[in-house]
């Protein structure tokens, strides 16, 4: 069984997109906040994705110990 990691892709992805056009905007504007919230949300989304499939991953492993 094989992973789907597009999710996380797309995680990274929208981080990626967050970080850059945080840091093209201007510090203090609306712009910035929007982009650093964006930004902020899409890594713990990230965090959150990675964690699951790790989960996923030593699971199937430990199950294929026993």
């Amino acid at each position: 069984m094989a992973l789907n990691t597009v999710y996380l892709r797309r995680c990274l992805s929208s981080l990626k997109s967050a970080l850059n056009m945080l840091a093209a905007s201007e510090s203090g504007s609306i712009e910035y906040d929007v982009f650093r919230n964006a930004a902020i949300k899409s890594f713990e989304l990230s965090l959150e994705t990675s964690g699951k499939l790790l989960r996923m991953i030593m699971a199937k492993n430990l199950l294929r110990k026993h």
